[in-house]
């Protein structure tokens, strides 16, 4: 599935693009995060996704068991934040 900004061409969007690509050149080195901590110093894939559009509406989701690997209790960033976020639109679903 893909997914992009719905706003991605009006001043807002084009800000929040830019700052994006910032963010997300600032991440560059850090380590994964296997553990799906709520830190900086490491990130999963969703959470460095969230770090770089912090000014979108994105929700952290409950997720009992995160690919059979980890139960967490906590909520976390997961595909379905992004996809049920109203800044975001469906552009193809494989």
């Amino acid at each position: 599935m893909i997914l992009r900004l719905k706003d991605r061409e009006s001043e807002v969007g084009q800000l929040r693009i830019q700052e994006a690509l910032r963010t997300a050149h600032n991440n560059l080195g850090k380590k994964y995060d296997f553990f799906f901590n709520d830190n900086e110093d490491a990130l999963y894939c969703h959470e460095h996704t969230h770090s770089c559009y912090k000014s979108c509406d994105i929700k952290k989701k409950i997720a009992s068991i995160l690919w059979g690997l980890i139960k967490k209790k906590d909520p976390v960033y997961l595909a379905e934040s992004f996809i049920e976020s109203p800044d975001f639109e469906v552009i193809l679903e494989v």
